[in-house]
């Protein structure tokens, strides 16, 4: 929980939740009503549902839990509480109409603002507050992998795609050997913010292992999959070439061949030829390990949780720390990756992973 020493002001807090409301609501203004609903899908919501799920969860912490309020929407939990309602049933539900949806959500962040207004938030506040901001961030980014996913046009919100930045012709990708040892995996409990399932910090071993200083770019995986890298049995553990078989996978997603080794890749609702110096993306373990056999690499135990280097800050450091450095929120506004060989990019340097393995 948040300490006493933690507590900012309700401008740092609220300006934030706004932005995040901002970004949501933008990524669903061109849909038509139909797109709302979608089509349903594994590990997929209806627009609508996202839409009203961030306005519930923000009232279900800021209002119910901290002020005891009732609901200002009857029968929202049988449809939004995503702790107990299986996404297999959000295509089922009866859902308030898109506007009154908006009016819901629209409510609940007025409510949440007007409480905070000219005076200085507690603790608990606080905590709850960035917990609801950091929570829509990450349905913006969920939602932005919807539309992708149901092939929707691209947002008009979203950042265009830059100009492709130089690359340095002496870049070259390589392994960094990281002998293994003990690292911290989990939240420390002096943060001043963590979600619930990074509690708490615990010593885990882990064995030594190679890894690529640089994700594996476009290129590097077609030179996989023009090799028949998804034929080649050898290549696979039996559980993943039980999945590739018995789901057809001959290429990664949204990948298309348009002829002998050219292939484009499919970013919303078009085309776009594949960039070989960009990361491979909309790849799954399974195949990211195959790749990594490939050359000689591969990839570091799993676990559960995140393997992070403690001198890497946290991408969801707080706000709420006056003098603490500028919290870095997920981006949803921009749908690229950048290109790993630009001249301005910095692969993770060997000493800092080794030092994440307890060296």
């Amino acid at each position: 929980m948040i300490s006493l020493e933690t507590l900012t002001t309700s401008e740092a807090l609220l300006d934030p939740l706004l932005d995040a409301r901002r970004v949501e609501l933008a990524l669903l203004d061109d849909l038509t009503d139909a797109q709302m609903l979608g089509a349903r899908g594994r590990f997929l919501e209806p627009p609508i549902w996202e839409m009203g799920h961030v306005g519930w969860f923000q009232e279900y912490w800021l209002l119910r839990r901290l002020d005891g309020a009732d609901t200002i929407l009857p029968g929202a939990d049988a449809i939004y509480d995503s702790f107990n309602v299986s996404y297999t049933r959000r295509w089922d539900h009866c859902f308030p109409s898109r506007a009154a949806t908006l009016a819901y959500i629209s409510e609940v962040l007025r409510r949440s603002m007007a409480r905070l207004e000219s005076r200085a938030p507690r603790g608990d506040e606080v905590y709850f507050y960035t917990l609801a901001t950091l929570h829509e961030d990450m349905h913006a980014e969920n939602l932005t992998a919807i539309l992708q996913t149901l092939g929707y046009a691209r947002p008009a919100s979203l950042y265009p795609a830059g100009g492709s930045p130089p690359i340095d012709p002496e870049f070259r990708s390589h392994d960094v050997t990281v002998p293994g040892g003990a690292f911290m995996l989990g939240a420390d409990p002096h943060e001043p913010f963590v979600f619930d399932n990074e509690k708490w910090a615990h010593p885990v071993r882990v064995e030594p292992f190679r890894i690529a200083a640089t994700p594996v770019t476009n290129a590097e995986f077609q030179a996989f999959v023009d090799d028949g890298g998804y034929r080649r049995r050898e290549w696979w553990g039996r559980r993943g070439w039980d999945w590739r078989r018995r789901e057809a996978v001959e290429h990664p997603l949204f990948w298309s061949q348009q002829g002998p080794g050219c292939w484009f890749e499919r970013r919303f609702d078009g085309l776009v030829p594949l960039d070989p110096w960009h990361p491979v993306v909309h790849v799954n373990c399974t195949r990211r390990r195959r790749s990594a056999a490939g050359r000689g690499g591969g990839c570091p135990p799993r676990r559960n949780g995140r393997w992070r280097p403690p001198s890497i800050p946290r991408r969801d450091a707080s706000i709420a720390s006056p003098g603490a450095r500028p919290r870095r929120r997920p981006n949803a506004r921009t749908s690229t990756t950048s290109p790993v060989g630009r001249s301005t990019y910095a692969p993770c340097p060997t000493a800092i992973v080794q030092s994440a393995a307890g060296r």
